[in-house]
């Protein structure tokens, strides 16, 4: 993906966990009438959690059985996924962020969160980023200097996923400018004195190339200090991916390319013979095959230099990759034309995986934005449901569906790095009328900003509620009155100056409604807030800023232990203190000792 709620038994996420019940049923049994009866069997059961959420004893049965396993290697057999010979699905999430806030102590609880929380739905998998290029709290300050304390926040991922019995899928660089990836390369040779002209020459210039060598060889090589296993000794690691999205649009004929994938495929392979390797790419047909365009989502999907099928022929990759963006590729507004493109774009990526590749295929990315119009959590249920549903019936044959990753999965307290598409852990609130709220905006431009309004009427499953500070179109006199969804209601932080710190959240206020960020510097009487969803760095005086605090309905607590009153008056006591909230809003909100 190139940019940056719902409740725990929501069917988002127990969606998810079809795909887990399916694995545990049918690990041994694939081909036969038996085994397509079972399968069946075990559809129709995992429908029926969803409409009758209740999944505690079942969860718990699956997760005795899982730890019992031998921590061994994923590995590839013909064009399936197997661990000690046994068949092994993907079924899992997207977190890409999870070594930057490991790196900070504050925020290191929210790793574990992620992995405990997916791990009790069955969540078997993870991809995220093992890069960081020269950016905020970078890994790779400059080629082959590294950070030691953000890798050892990566350490602290590899150990706490193994702990929850996850494994991770650790990309290595991106194509797209946040985290640094292949523009933060060409500065890096630009600076170094480098005639370089594009982006691109990222997958041809030899300096460049030498560069993410040498930062793939750090990766694999590191020693864990948490573990002390290196990383390409390690099962919880389950592939390496080469780049996130890899698009060269500066050779259509996709040849450049194709080469550095052949070169750093191979290069990974010799370091770590041990652990498979994808490429990381979105899935677009190309020259190689011009029967099979036909199936792209646009023709400028032939234009970017990849080639699904040349691609993954090459020396040293293990599995495809596919992304599914139907909302993105096709049109915003949400039809039931992105249900057909996505089934169709499946069983094609499938089928080549089958017939022409001899491997499985992960769909690693795919979701929808609740930015979209039209959108509505019906629509990404329904959405959610077919990709699912599209590769248990090529489990049932025994087929190259080797499982899927959902972009991207929250923790509570971490809806600020919201890029439109999180699924989360979210307790459920209930705002009664009267009672102050922040609603959170879904518009283009606005998204992951929050607005304070009253509730006006309790609704069940909405609340409608009237702003403090919008105004109604047509009657600039008039506070606007809408329909808000219940997830996208918080209760109202306290509104406290503290002395920040880099690496704090806090919430700053501009255009009417309130904005998530990390303080990065202080200089003179402004503080620089670095925005993780629009890649933004903007300094701002101290009093547009306040603490950013978690809204839960049953407390809340600033990142770094440090709790303040409503006043904005730092609370003191030898033992640790937490805010706590009243019934219904911040208004009651006073500390006692836990």
């Amino acid at each position: 993906m190139d940019t940056h709620k719902r409740n725990l038994m929501s069917q988002s996420i127990l969606m998810v966990t079809i795909f887990m019940i399916f694995i545990n049923h049918s690990s041994s049994t694939f081909h036969g009438s038996s085994g397509v009866e079972q399968l069946e069997t075990v559809v129709e059961e995992a429908e029926d959690h969803l409409a009758y959420p209740s999944t505690s004893d079942w969860i718990e049965e699956l997760n005795d059985g899982m730890e019992d396993d031998e921590w061994q290697l994923v590995q590839k057999k013909g064009n399936q996924f197997v661990v000690n010979d046994q068949p092994f699905y993907v079924n899992g999430f997207n977190t890409y962020w999870l070594m930057v806030f490991a790196a900070d102590k504050s925020t290191r609880g929210k790793v574990t969160d992620t992995f405990k929380q997916a791990s009790s739905v069955g969540l078997t998998v993870c991809r995220t980023w093992a890069f960081n290029d020269g950016q905020w709290r970078a890994l790779q300050k400059s080629p082959s200097v590294y950070d030691e304390e953000v890798f050892k926040g990566l350490d602290f991922v590899i150990s706490e996923a193994r702990k929850y019995k996850i494994r991770l899928i650790l990309s290595l660089t991106n194509n797209w400018d946040a985290y640094g990836g292949k523009s933060q390369y060409v500065k890096w040779g630009k600076a170094a004195g480098l005639n370089l002209t594009s982006d691109d020459d990222f997958f041809s210039h030899p300096t460049l190339k030498s560069y993410y060598k040498a930062h793939v060889k750090t990766v694999l090589n590191r020693v864990n200090t948490l573990t002390n296993i290196t990383y390409k000794d390690d099962p919880t690691v389950f592939a390496w991916e080469l780049m996130n999205e890899p698009r060269c649009t500066s050779d259509p004929s996709g040849d450049k390319l194709q080469d550095w994938i052949q070169e750093m495929a191979v290069y990974v392979k010799r370091l770590d013979p041990k652990h498979l390797v994808e490429i990381g790419l979105e899935g677009f047909y190309g020259p190689s095959s011009p029967g099979r365009v036909q199936f792209n989502p646009n023709t400028y999907a032939q234009q970017v230099g990849t080639d699904f099928i040349r691609n993954h022929q090459v020396l040293g990759v293990d599995f495809a990759s596919v992304h599914i963006y139907a909302d993105s590729w096709i049109s915003k507004s949400i039809s039931d034309l992105h249900l057909q493109f996505t089934k169709s774009w499946m069983e094609a990526h499938i089928e080549d995986a089958e017939k022409n590749l001899g491997m499985p295929v992960v769909f690693s990315e795919f979701g929808v934005s609740s930015k979209d119009p039209g959108y509505n959590s019906s629509f990404r249920d329904t959405l959610l449901s077919t990709v699912y549903k599209t590769i248990l019936n090529s489990t049932k044959k025994g087929g190259s569906g080797g499982g899927s990753l959902l972009w991207q999965l929250f923790p509570e307290g971490t809806d600020y790095m919201d890029d439109g598409l999180c699924n989360g852990f979210h307790h459920k609130k209930s705002f009664q009328v009267g009672d102050e709220v922040e609603v959170c905006s879904k518009q283009d431009g606005f998204h992951g900003s929050y607005y304070e309004a009253t509730v006006i009427e309790n609704l069940g499953d909405k609340y409608e509620v009237k702003y403090k500070n919008l105004v109604e179109e047509d009657d600039m006199s008039t506070a606007l009155e809408e329909i808000a969804e219940v997830d996208e209601v918080r209760p109202v932080c306290p509104k406290v100056w503290p002395d920040f710190f880099p690496g704090e959240r806090v919430d700053e206020f501009a255009n009417d409604g309130w904005w998530a960020g990390i303080i990065t510097r202080k200089s003179g009487d402004d503080w620089f807030v670095y925005f993780p969803s629009t890649f933004e760095h903007i300094a701002y005086p101290k009093k547009h800023i306040r603490l950013h605090l978690e809204s839960r309905r049953n407390g809340g607590i600033s990142r770094d232990g440090r709790v303040f009153s409503c006043e904005g008056k730092p609370l003191s006591c030898k033992k640790r203190m937490r805010i706590v909230m009243g019934e219904s809003s911040w208004r009651s909100v006073k500390a006692r000792l836990v």
